[in-house]
């Protein structure tokens, strides 16, 4: 069971009411985990809880301000899945046609990346998901998808071989 903790995460951790009522159905055997979608320094209190097993965290080549949280999750034994690993279609053949609508600095990054990846879109995913899989503490990527086709392409593009510099330069970008 995952929360998602609405307009004022801090009011739900302190009244502690939601985390109860989530711990009571575990130890009922109802679930078996239990789950935070946050990040920030609402992430670092559910971690130092040691209430949640697993923290939902947003998370990309583009968006790495809850690395650090990611870290933490990985030495305290918390699982992590990320949210927002493909960048919100802006690490994906999709962004192609919107390069102009983005700001300057993203538009740069990803026309960066395109350069490394020799002009291939499709290989944005494929950079994406390498660059969140390489890391030992992410337990799972959420990708989304509206059909059984993306899913293929984006394992696919999981396979590719993809050489460690690439990712290390592609870091160095964003």
């Amino acid at each position: 069971m995952q929360i998602h903790f609405g307009p004022d995460p801090g009011k739900v951790l302190d009244d502690g009411e939601t985390v109860a009522a989530m711990k009571d159905a575990q130890k009922e055997g109802k679930i078996v985990l239990l789950g935070a979608s946050t990040g920030g320094g609402i992430g670092r209190r559910c971690i130092e809880s040691g209430d949640f097993d697993v923290l939902q965290l947003g998370y990309s080549l583009l968006s790495r301000g809850d690395e650090a949280l990611i870290n933490l999750c990985g030495e305290r034994g918390i699982g992590v899945l990320i949210r927002g690993g493909l960048g919100g279609g802006r690490l994906t053949p999709r962004v192609i046609p919107h390069l102009d609508r983005l700001d300057s600095n993203t538009r740069t990054k990803i026309t960066t990346l395109l350069e490394l990846l020799d002009g291939d879109p499709d290989k944005l995913v494929a950079l994406a998901l390498r660059f969140l899989y390489r890391d030992p503490n992410v337990t799972s990527v959420l990708a989304g998808s509206k059909n059984a086709a993306h899913v293929r392409k984006n394992l696919e593009m999981l396979e590719l071989d993809m050489d460690e510099s690439l990712i290390e330069q592609a870091i160095q970008v964003c």
